[in-house]
């Protein structure tokens, strides 16, 4: 588990400097709502008329006046080259001078992708935390079904959820999908082993789901199934919405050979002699996204 923590301390890493973009960014959308620019607040302004720029606050050094009197032409080229140096700074300005609403939006990005990235962070600590026992009794959260998702999983399920569900870890689901299908897969034949990087993929595969199913076994247990295709196998997750306090339960993660259809299959054979479903595919209807990052605990990863 070295490793891990090693990779975590550099994705963290990663992530505090993709911040401090943001501090920046947010300082250039300071500048861009001011109506004048900085460079010319505090210096002479020049025109296309030389009879303008002669009225020009220019100050001058004793110097340059005596070499204006041997000179008549000098005043005159050195305000030719001010002007000319003006107009490239007033150029330079404006290229890089974004508006403030496409600022705003480059910037919500940036945070959002920071949010996504401490809330991804901050579930690799927890399962770090729960192998090595620190992590232990009260189960913890890690984001919330969103508004969309809420009524997409009451249509499906025919429940009636609370207004606020909280997606949570528990320890002992944690150790359970290490000791069975992190590094070495219980299930060799029809399953492959998880890396430290779908862990890290956990976020991801609960906000966009290809499939979606809903189970209600004949003992009552209902759960969710959500199902994604990776490229190179399916990633199963099984979450059990307990009635008792309106959650859902992470309560295993594996990846299978097989891909989302045949998984399907696969799946509806099975429940289908111990209880009722349903299933929602997003090829055949829109799977809205499901998750979002509880902002609360973003801040137990600095």
């Amino acid at each position: 588990m070295v490793k891990t923590s090693e990779i975590l301390q550099e994705d963290i890493a990663s992530s505090n400097k993709t911040i401090d973009e943001i501090k920046q960014s947010e300082e250039q959308l300071e500048i861009s709502k001011k109506k004048n620019c900085p460079f010319l607040e505090s210096g002479p302004t020049y025109s296309d008329s030389p009879s303008d720029n002669a009225n020009s606050s220019i100050t001058s050094s004793p110097t340059d006046t005596l070499r204006t009197l041997k000179n008549p032409t000098a005043k005159i080229i050195k305000s030719k080259v001010m002007k000319r140096h003006s107009i490239i700074i007033r150029k330079s300005v404006h290229k890089v001078n974004l508006s403030p609403s496409a600022l705003t939006l480059d910037l919500q990005k940036q945070k959002d992708f920071v949010k996504k990235k401490r809330c991804e962070y901050y579930v690799i600590s927890l399962y770090n935390a729960a192998i090595r026992g620190e992590f232990y009794g009260k189960a913890k959260e890690i984001g919330l079904l969103t508004e969309s998702g809420k009524i997409f999983l009451e249509k499906l399920s025919g429940l009636k959820l609370r207004n606020k569900v909280s997606f949570v870890l528990n320890p002992s689901d944690l150790c359970h999908i290490n000791s069975d299908h992190f590094g070495k897969e219980k299930d060799e034949g029809n399953n492959i082993p998880l890396e430290i990087k779908d862990i890290r993929n956990l976020i991801y595969i609960l906000m966009s789901p290809d499939i979606v199913m809903y189970f209600n076994d004949k003992y009552g247990r209902k759960s969710f199934y959500l199902l994604k295709n990776n490229g190179n196998g399916t990633y199963n997750i099984d979450e059990i919405y307990a009635s008792r306090n309106g959650n859902l339960t992470l309560k295993t993660m594996y990846k299978t050979k097989k891909s989302t259809d045949q998984r399907v299959m696969d799946l509806t054979s099975l429940l289908s002699t111990s209880g009722t479903y349903s299933v929602v595919n997003s090829s055949d209807a829109k799977i809205p996204i499901l998750f979002q990052c509880a902002s609360e605990n973003l801040e137990n990863i600095k």
